[in-house]
C-alpha cells in the first residue's frame, strides 16, 4: 500500500534523507485543520526513517481522510472506501495486487489457489505454509511474501467476499429464480 503514497527523498549520494506522503500533500488544503495533521509528511518530509513512523502515519486520521479522498477520486463507492481503509491487511494486499508485475501476480495467484483449496477442503490454516513448501518442491515459484497462516486467512476472506459479491450481483440481476428447500 505504501508504494502508492510513500515518497522516499534521497540526496546525491542516494542516501535517504526524508519521507513524504503524496496523498497527504495532494489533499493538504482539506487536511490542515485536522488534529495531528503533519506538515512534515505533506511538505518538508519526515526525517524519522523508522518503519514504525510510516505505520503511525498510515494509521493516523489525517492520512485515512486523504486516502478516502484519493479513493473517492479513483471511483470507489463510500462503502468500498470505508472497508478498504478499515482493514489494513486487506488494503495492503489489494493495492499490492494492483501494482504487481506479471511474475509476482502469478506467484500470488498460486497462493490464492492454495488458500482456496484449504477453504474448500476445510483444512486447517496451519497446512498453508506446508502446502507452499510442497509446491516449491514441485518446481513452482512461490516467492517469500504472504507465506503465513494469517495470510491464508486474509486470502480466504478476500475470496469469500468476492464470491459473495458475485452471488449477490447474480441474484439481484436475474429476472427469475426458484429456491427448493427439499420439500416437494
Amino acid at each position: 500500500m505504501a508504494s502508492d503514497w510513500l515518497v522516499v527523498n534521497a540526496d546525491n549520494a542516494d542516501c535517504i534523507t526524508s519521507l513524504n506522503c503524496s496523498v497527504c500533500k495532494t489533499y493538504a488544503d482539506r487536511l490542515k485543520g485536522m488534529k495531528n495533521f503533519s506538515t512534515a509528511w505533506a511538505f518538508t518530509g519526515s526525517e524519522n526513517l523508522q518503519l514504525s513512523n510510516v505505520e503511525d502515519h498510515a494509521c493516523g486520521e489525517p492520512h485515512k481522510k486523504a486516502m478516502d479522498l484519493y479513493l473517492s477520486e479513483k471511483g470507489l463507492s463510500a462503502t468500498d472506501r470505508a472497508e478498504f481503509i478499515s482493514t489494513p491487511g486487506q488494503q495492503n494486499i489489494a493495492l499490492s495486487i494492483a501494482n504487481m508485475q506479471a511474475s509476482d501476480l502469478a506467484k500470488t495467484r498460486t497462493k490464492f489457489e492454495i488458500a482456496y483449496f484449504i477453504a474448500k477442503e476445510e483444512l486447517p490454516l496451519k497446512k498453508y505454509p506446508k502446502l507452499l513448501k510442497l509446491e516449491e518442491k514441485h518446481g513452482v515459484e512461490i516467492g517469500n511474501s504472504y507465506r503465513s497462516d494469517k495470510s491464508c486467512n486474509v486470502f480466504i476472506n478476500h475470496i469469500g467476499e468476492d464470491l459473495g459479491k458475485n452471488l449477490q450481483k447474480k441474484v439481484t440481476e436475474c429476472k427469475f429464480f426458484q429456491c427448493f428447500d427439499g420439500w416437494l
